[in-house]
């Protein structure tokens, strides 16, 4: 945990609406891009603070009593689509099972094991099974972890409607502190990955009693790349991160959609290249969606997203989903259908098996390409195997439909 940042325990950063300069300054002095990071702080401030001149106005102009009222009728409302979404749900107990490629320490797979009980209009999520915190930075605070449970939530009850608390009523989410879904001092927290693989590993334990509501996986992951340097024009530091887009899983009825964030991120944006090629000296010859990466299928998963870079280029980059199979929208896991390095020890014979005709024949199904670099290793430059025809690092098809 300390290896990830500071850490304030109930810090003023404001007093009396003035800020507290001696925090600043400790901030400050513990970044490299003082800009952004006191930038996004003033950013909350000033959030925090058009907030409170709102909700001062709404209680002028209404007063309390009627505020409080339309509270309580909004989570009411809430509450009770909830519950009529839930009734038209079959009641039942399923369990699934996944892993993380590994925690960025060890390569040892991480495993994860989620039971999903609805009965009697309450839905329960029990992370019972999965293991004790990791070395690496993928355990999940356990607000990360209600927070997944409620995507997952309101994707299968509400979709439609604005968020409130009213809808959570009926989830009920629970995981042993000091484990991988509630991370306790001082486990490593940084990444969020495990989440990202739960929400999916939530949708596989109901695919068991209703595939036909669920889509089939997406990518996987919510990849990314980061750049770090010195601009060689101005001399600032840069750091700019990128999230960039998968294809979503199909479902029995329709395509998955194309190039979307991940289901879990949906106030996520990605940076655009005209940024990164502006504040950066990276340069991007090309960016495309590559046909057929989605899986053959009635209905296929959404196509992948590929950057194309000149040779000579470090990317840091880390992701998920490299190892383990896809789910299908029936619940069913294809063999194969996994992500590539071709980099790696075991690369060719992973594009042997995964090669792209074989996504188009229907054969194995390939759901997505990636190319990666481990987080936790040097990152390796692009080379002569890149110029050759490597071209695509960040490919993500979504998973198949059905007719397979």
């Amino acid at each position: 945990m300390h290896q990830e940042g500071l850490v304030f325990p109930g810090t003023f950063v404001y007093r009396r609406g003035a800020p507290v300069r001696e925090i600043l300054e400790i901030i400050r002095f513990n970044s490299r891009s003082l800009d952004i990071v006191l930038g996004d702080l003033d950013a909350q401030i000033a959030a925090i603070r058009t907030g409170q001149r709102r909700i001062a106005g709404l209680l002028l102009k209404f007063g309390a009593d009627r505020i409080d009222a339309a509270i309580g009728r909004i989570l009411s409302h809430g509450e009770a689509a909830a519950r009529r979404a839930l009734a038209e749900i079959p009641e039942g107990q399923w369990s699934a099972s996944d892993f993380l490629d590994d925690d960025g320490i060890t390569d040892d797979p991480v495993p994860m094991k989620v039971t999903v009980t609805h009965r009697g209009g309450r839905f329960g999520i029990d992370f019972a099974g999965s293991p004790r915190c990791v070395a690496g930075p993928v355990n999940l605070p356990f607000g990360s972890t209600l927070a997944t449970c409620k995507v997952a939530f309101k994707a299968l009850t509400t979709p439609g409607e604005p968020s409130n608390g009213g809808h959570m009523r009926p989830l009920h989410v629970h995981a042993e502190p000091g484990t991988l879904f509630h991370a306790t001092y001082p486990a490593a927290t940084f990444t969020q990955w495990t989440g990202i693989v739960a929400l999916e590993l939530i949708f596989k334990a109901l695919a068991e009693a209703m595939a036909d509501r669920l889509p089939a996986s997406s990518g996987g992951d919510v990849p990314g790349f980061m750049m770090i340097g010195v601009h060689p024009d101005t001399g600032a530091n840069y750091a700019i991160s990128n999230n960039d887009a998968i294809g979503w899983g199909a479902t029995i009825c329709h395509d998955g959609a194309d190039t979307r964030n991940h289901p879990c991120q949906s106030i996520v944006r990605n940076t655009p290249v005209q940024i990164m090629e502006t504040r950066t000296p990276m340069f991007f010859e090309r960016v495309e969606i590559i046909p057929d990466t989605g899986g053959a299928g009635r209905y296929r998963g959404g196509p992948a997203p590929r950057y194309s870079l000149p040779g000579g280029r470090r990317i840091p980059d880390r992701h998920e989903k490299n190892q383990n199979s896809a789910l299908g929208a029936a619940g069913r896991s294809y063999p194969g259908s996994h992500a590539v390095d071709p980099f790696s020890r075991h690369s060719a014979r992973a594009f042997r098996r995964n090669r792209p005709d074989t996504c188009r024949r229907g054969r194995q199904g390939v759901h997505s390409y990636r190319w990666w670099w481990r987080f936790r290793r040097t990152a390796r430059p692009f080379g002569c195997k890149y110029r050759r025809g490597y071209q695509g690092w960040l490919c993500y098809g979504g998973g198949r439909g059905r007719g397979l």
